[in-house]
Protein backbone atom coordinates (compact mmCIF):
# COMPACT_ATOMS: atom_id res chain seq x y z
CA UNK A 1 0.00 0.00 0.00
CA UNK A 2 1.61 3.35 -0.67
CA UNK A 3 5.15 4.03 -2.22
CA UNK A 4 6.39 3.61 1.31
CA UNK A 5 6.70 -0.36 0.86
CA UNK A 6 9.30 0.80 -2.20
CA UNK A 7 11.91 2.46 0.26
CA UNK A 8 15.03 -0.10 1.23
CA UNK A 9 14.54 1.30 4.74
CA UNK A 10 11.08 -0.15 5.16
CA UNK A 11 11.84 -3.69 3.71
CA UNK A 12 13.25 -6.90 4.53
CA UNK A 13 14.13 -9.78 3.19
CA UNK A 14 14.10 -10.08 -0.70
CA UNK A 15 12.39 -6.75 -1.73
CA UNK A 16 14.98 -4.98 0.34
CA UNK A 17 17.99 -7.05 -1.73
CA UNK A 18 16.31 -6.44 -4.94
CA UNK A 19 15.69 -2.68 -4.24
CA UNK A 20 19.32 -2.34 -3.02
CA UNK A 21 20.69 -4.52 -6.11
CA UNK A 22 18.95 -2.04 -8.42
CA UNK A 23 20.40 1.00 -7.03
CA UNK A 24 23.93 -0.08 -5.98
CA UNK A 25 25.41 0.23 -10.12
CA UNK A 26 24.55 3.66 -10.80
CA UNK A 27 24.87 4.77 -7.48
CA UNK A 28 27.67 2.61 -5.52
CA UNK A 29 31.20 3.81 -4.41
CA UNK A 30 32.98 3.92 -7.66
CA UNK A 31 30.20 5.87 -9.73
CA UNK A 32 29.73 8.11 -6.33
CA UNK A 33 33.32 8.68 -6.99
CA UNK A 34 32.64 9.61 -10.34
CA UNK A 35 30.69 12.01 -9.46
CA UNK A 36 32.68 13.98 -7.64
CA UNK A 37 34.24 16.93 -11.08
CA UNK A 38 30.45 16.88 -12.05
CA UNK A 39 29.17 18.05 -9.00
CA UNK A 40 31.91 20.60 -7.99
CA UNK A 41 31.15 21.98 -11.71
CA UNK A 42 27.29 22.70 -10.99
CA UNK A 43 28.37 23.92 -7.62
CA UNK A 44 30.71 26.78 -9.35
CA UNK A 45 28.40 27.23 -12.09
CA UNK A 46 25.38 27.60 -9.38
CA UNK A 47 27.72 30.29 -7.09
CA UNK A 48 28.88 32.03 -10.72
CA UNK A 49 25.45 33.12 -11.06
CA UNK A 50 25.13 34.75 -7.63
CA UNK A 51 28.71 35.71 -6.66
CA UNK A 52 28.64 39.49 -8.78
CA UNK A 53 25.34 40.16 -6.23
CA UNK A 54 28.00 39.69 -3.39
CA UNK A 55 25.43 37.73 -1.15
CA UNK A 56 22.92 35.03 -1.89
CA UNK A 57 20.19 33.02 -0.05
CA UNK A 58 22.84 29.73 0.10
CA UNK A 59 19.90 27.28 0.64
CA UNK A 60 17.62 27.69 -2.13
CA UNK A 61 19.76 28.94 -4.08
CA UNK A 62 22.63 26.64 -4.04
CA UNK A 63 21.83 23.86 -1.67
CA UNK A 64 19.02 23.12 -2.70
CA UNK A 65 19.36 22.93 -6.66
CA UNK A 66 22.66 20.72 -6.32
CA UNK A 67 21.20 17.48 -6.14
CA UNK A 68 18.62 17.98 -8.58
CA UNK A 69 21.27 19.48 -11.10
CA UNK A 70 23.69 16.78 -10.63
CA UNK A 71 20.64 13.75 -11.40
CA UNK A 72 19.35 15.87 -14.32
CA UNK A 73 22.86 15.85 -15.84
CA UNK A 74 23.24 12.02 -14.90
CA UNK A 75 20.56 11.05 -16.82
CA UNK A 76 21.14 13.55 -19.80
Amino acid sequence: AGGVGLIPTFTDGKVHDDIRKAVYKPFGPAQVAQLTKLTQDVCEDLVSGVIDRGECEFVSEIAARVPMNVICLMLG
